[in-house]
């Protein structure tokens, strides 16, 4: 939006919409909308905030919007946390098409709007706008992010310099009063996709007991900046094959090509499930897998949420924001005086990088590998315990 136009409806929206300020009680909201433009990664880490609704609002009819080109509702499918997701092709929807998704989401008259950062558009303002909902929740600028569309909320929510991006989601809940919050992501994985992936691993040889290594090389097609060299995740891999470790590598259909090349040359390659599955038949071979190794990406946030360590590879991404959560995960990453260098502006300032990418040039195969080695060992060690006292507790 223009910075004239831009201006026009902040002044507009001054007179339109209600500026209440009082208690948002489930006996006053009957009807929540969440403006949820978001990726399958950040997607995940809302699902805390998006329980907490849920919970707290038992009675109310919650849909959310997404964006079909990032995902997101895939996330969301088979799960009971809202009541209905509502997924904008926006780059296939012509002009008129896009109004009446507009007027769509006014008809179903909101008393409550959540408007989390980043998830601010034209469309997003005139739904918030036109519907005249009561209650808006939504960040504002604060903690490194600056947003243009502040006063579309009536309850402003402020965050904090190098804070999580589950916390920071967690503030929404907060500001409407909901209190003893569960940080616990959520992904389910229902029985057929369970079933399917268990098919694919002992189609190739990984039958149940097997214990092997997840691996993501990749990122979504629009964060490649965030992804550590391919050649170098393929030395890793290769070596982690030697050492006699079955490996499984997953990833999307547009990584496929770039990950099977990858191999081309090499004399052992991974089991590759790359483009083979869909997210939930990921995430279920992920939670069959001793840990998966990965860069910063919507499957290191499914490891987490299915309870599968990490060991996850950084490098300008903001480790304070989407680290995994918990001690049996483990980042690697190297602090440099310019690291993390990605912040809120994304890609902008790693493609002006003027040590190209030191943080991730400086990392090298073997030294991953030893902090893999180090994790695969513990976590071997902790299920054959597991296993050991399941036998006792049924002898």
């Amino acid at each position: 939006m223009k910075p004239v136009l831009r201006s026009i409806v902040k002044v507009l929206a001054r007179f339109i919409v209600p500026r209440r300020n009082e208690e948002i009680s489930p006996a006053k909201v009957k009807r929540i909308l969440i403006c949820g433009q978001m990726g399958i990664g950040n997607m995940i880490l809302f699902t805390p905030f998006l329980k907490a609704l849920r919970g707290y609002f038992k009675n109310s009819q919650i849909v959310m919007f997404v964006l079909k080109s990032n995902g997101a509702d895939k996330v969301l499918a088979g799960s009971q946390l809202v009541d209905e997701i509502i997924v904008w092709n926006i780059d296939g929807m012509s002009y008129l098409q896009k109004v009446k998704a507009v007027v769509t989401m006014v008809r179903f008259k909101p008393d409550l709007i959540i408007n989390r950062f980043h998830s601010y558009n034209a469309y997003n303002v005139l739904i918030n706008i036109l519907s005249r909902a009561p209650y808006r929740v939504g960040h504002v600028s604060s903690g490194g992010w600056k947003g243009n569309h502040d006063y579309l909320n009536n309850y402003p929510v402020v965050m904090s310099d190098g804070e999580h991006d589950i916390d920071r989601y967690l503030r929404l809940a907060e500001k409407i009063g909901i209190s003893g919050i569960d940080r616990k992501t959520v992904f389910d994985i229902d029985h057929h996709d369970d079933t399917v992936a268990k098919e694919f691993l002992e189609m190739n040889r990984v039958g149940r007991g097997t214990k092997f290594i997840a691996v993501h090389m990749g990122t979504s097609l629009i964060q490649r900046w965030k992804q550590w060299e391919i050649e170098k995740w393929a030395i890793l891999t290769e070596c982690l094959l030697e050492q006699g470790i079955p490996v499984v590598a997953l990833g999307s259909e547009d990584e496929r090509e770039m990950i099977v090349d990858a191999f081309s040359g090499a004399s052992s390659k991974p089991i590759f499930a790359v483009g083979e599955l869909t997210l939930k038949q990921a995430g279920a071979v992920i939670r069959k897998s001793r840990l998966l190794v990965c860069n910063d990406s919507s499957l290191m946030h499914i490891a987490v949420a299915v309870g599968t360590p990490v060991v996850a590879v950084y490098g300008p991404n903001d480790h304070k924001r989407s680290a995994p959560l918990g001690a049996q995960h483990t980042i690697i990453r190297k602090d440099l005086p310019c690291s993390p260098c990605d912040n809120f502006d994304g890609a902008e300032k790693v493609k002006i990088c003027p040590i190209n990418r030191r943080c991730f040039e400086s990392m090298s195969p073997q030294e991953v590998l030893a902090v893999v080695m180090k994790k695969y060992d513990e976590t071997s060690h902790e299920h054959e315990q597991q296993e050991e006292r399941k036998g006792v507790s049924i002898g």
